[in-house]
């Protein structure tokens, strides 16, 4: 989005009379990038998937040439089983904290302060659990690429950039489908966690939600669904690609509340969040590090908070 502003800056009439972008508002910024944001989406995602073709990073057997993560010294089934117990010591961590009055601090359910230390708390829990398990884990398995390293954080900004394009092509073009068979605008910050992020915006209980949202949750979902059920479905097939998709199904199908889907990802939001586990599942087979995966995850995350802060906050 950043790119997609700058070029319309340059591109205005504003910019061409006086050639001072500080003469534009942000406003004017934003709505320019608004205007031309699916032309130069298309362009930009054509370029990066052209960058990638090229280097021989997303061309049929490109991963499989560039070799396999080692997932052989564990079944398919133990990795599946690691992928479950996270998961499920997630949901307990979650019903314990609910149940501890010195964590809420004896706030009510739905409120700003509940939600973010329940959050903080279940995410702390988990993510220990998560990272305990692929710490023993990758002690016998060492090729599976589940060690964090330091050049994750560039190797992982670096794939969220060239990501982003065809994310947010995807996206744009969901909304559109939505207009048309809605006959409305899409609510622009449709998910719980973000409208009280927003409407708290400035609180010190939305920033322990921020932390958690933008930190310990990419660790947690990127190791039970890249780290260990990735894993299991490779380990099974022996197909990266296989094992990308099917994984990013279940990623993109775990956004959803089936039970109460107003208070899950909206529909129109599931396409961009399928591209994005796909993109993720990707970087992971190719560069081998989980970190990368996670930083992609975070990175994603801080901008739909600093996106959905813009639509609510006022721009001078």
């Amino acid at each position: 989005m950043v790119i997609v502003a700058a070029v319309a800056v340059l591109a205005s009439p504003a910019f061409a009379q006086n050639g001072d972008p500080q003469e534009l508002k942000v406003k004017d910024v934003l709505e320019l990038a608004a205007d031309w944001q699916i032309g130069l989406l298309i362009v930009a995602s054509v370029i990066v998937i052209l960058i990638l073709w090229l280097g021989d990073i997303i061309r049929p057997g490109s991963l499989v040439k560039a070799g396999l993560r080692q997932v052989d010294p564990y079944l398919s089934l133990v990795w599946m089983f690691a992928a479950v117990l996270v998961f499920l010591s997630t949901a307990f961590a979650y019903q314990f904290v609910t149940n501890q009055s010195w964590i809420t601090g004896g706030a009510a359910d739905g409120t700003l302060r509940y939600e973010a230390s329940v959050l903080l708390a279940t995410s702390v829990i988990a993510s220990g659990i998560a990272m305990g398990m692929a710490y023993l884990i990758s002690r016998s398995a060492p090729g599976s690429g589940l060690k964090v390293r330091w050049i994750d954080i560039s190797l992982g900004l670096l794939a969220f950039v060239l990501a982003m394009p065809i994310v947010l092509l995807t996206g744009v073009l969901s909304k559109l489908v939505y207009l048309q068979m809605e006959g409305a605008e899409p609510d622009p910050i449709a998910h719980p966690t973000l409208e009280l992020i927003t409407q708290n915006y400035g609180d010190q209980w939305a920033w322990v939600m921020i932390v958690s949202v933008v930190v310990l949750v990419p660790i947690i979902e990127e190791i039970i669904y890249r780290g260990f059920l990735q894993s299991a479905v490779l380990r099974y097939t022996k197909s990266p690609w296989t094992a990308v998709l099917l994984t990013s199904v279940a990623f993109t199908a775990a956004h959803v509340n089936w039970s109460n889907p107003a208070d899950g990802v909206p529909y129109y939001a599931l396409a961009p969040l399928f591209v994005l586990s796909v993109t993720m599942g990707l970087a992971f087979e190719r560069t081998r590090h989980i970190g990368v995966p996670m930083i992609m995850h975070a990175a994603f995350n801080a901008m739909n908070v600093a996106l959905a802060v813009s639509e609510t906050q006022p721009v001078q």
